[in-house]
């Protein structure tokens, strides 16, 4: 399963069980992931999980940058398992 699959299963799975921090950092997620699609003209195809681990270290650097309490560092690497 690539990252961004993973992503997307963990999305449905926290929505069911109404974990907002988890939607907020997946849904943040998804939509770095679709805006690279649009950048690389790969849209609807998904991204490799080595064009997809970079947006995700990019969103965890600007969280630890601006210390959001939105989704703290920890909590996203967290819900991702790395």
């Amino acid at each position: 399963m690539s990252l961004q699959q993973r992503v997307a299963s963990d999305l449905k799975e926290a929505m069911k069980t109404g974990n907002e921090l988890a939607k907020s950092a997946l849904r943040m997620l998804q939509a770095e992931f679709v805006r690279k699609e649009i950048e690389l003209g790969k849209k609807g195809q998904g991204l490799t999980d080595e064009e997809a681990l970079p947006l995700v270290a990019r969103e965890v650097k600007k969280r630890k940058e601006t210390g959001s309490r939105n989704v703290t560092v920890e909590e996203l690497l967290k819900l991702l398992n790395v």
